[in-house]
């Protein structure tokens, strides 16, 4: 705010929004112990009293930004775009669903009752620009900035909506990757851990043949000998084989 109004001119009161956000910025800080205290006496679950921190911040973040815009012009605001700052977060909360029906629609209506409160001049208009200018007087001009509203948030969302699904699947995708690497892994070890086993049965084999060679003599030295040969060897000889 203080920079838009030295760059941009605009002439808004900054005390005030001052105030605001220190107030907004209060209330997100204890919303946990505000709502723990509220679940413990109505003896919610700790998961009611998670979604109610959520859904609360949630509604100061879009209470704040419907005060700047009211304050800085209604339909008219230079911040107007804000609205999608705490429907981003929103969505990344609960669904696409619910983010429309309990967000985006009370967003939308809010900033359509309080220009028509305007037009019809039932209440104060904050003009923020260094010129007089009357065009939130005109009910085209306001059913225009209400439809460009609409089709910005609806983007937003249908993008974020998009951006999560796709940055969903791939993770998941992802693991299951991961997952298959590590069976194979874990194959890949066993059979390591085999072919370890057999080469050391086949060491120890060898070893105790050579310990009886050492300690028997000739007699041994042949019997092993006699053992290491070829399946041949142990065919009998005879007349007829000549």
């Amino acid at each position: 705010m203080f920079c838009a109004q030295q760059i941009a001119n605009l002439q808004c009161k900054a005390e005030h929004l001052l105030v605001l956000f220190i107030a907004a910025s209060v209330l997100q800080y204890n919303a946990v112990a505000l709502w723990t205290a509220v679940g413990r006496r109505a003896s919610w679950a700790r998961h009611t009293i998670d979604t109610a921190t959520l859904w609360f911040t949630s509604y100061v973040d879009l209470a704040v930004v419907l005060a700047l815009i009211y304050a800085t012009g209604t339909v008219q605001s230079p911040f107007l775009f804000m609205l999608i700052i705490p429907l981003f977060f929103a969505i990344n909360l609960v669904s696409v669903r619910n983010t429309i029906r309990y967000f985006a629609i009370p967003a939308v209506a809010a900033t359509a009752l309080l220009g028509y409160l305007e037009l019809a001049q039932l209440i104060r208009h904050f003009n923020c620009y260094p010129f007089a200018d009357g065009m939130f007087l005109n009910p085209h001009y306001y059913i225009g900035a209400l439809l460009v509203l609409s089709a910005s948030l609806g983007l937003m969302l249908y993008l974020s909506h998009t951006f999560r699904h796709r940055l969903q699947r791939t993770l998941s995708t992802l693991t299951e990757r991961t997952r298959a690497n590590g069976d194979r892994i874990l194959e890949l070890t066993r059979l390591v851990d085999i072919s370890m086993g057999i080469n050391s049965v086949i060491s120890l084999d060898r070893s105790s043949s050579r310990t009886r060679i050492a300690t028997g003599g000739p007699a041994a030295a042949s019997s092993a000998r006699g053992t290491e040969s070829s399946p041949s060897s142990d065919i009998p000889w005879s007349p007829a084989r000549t």
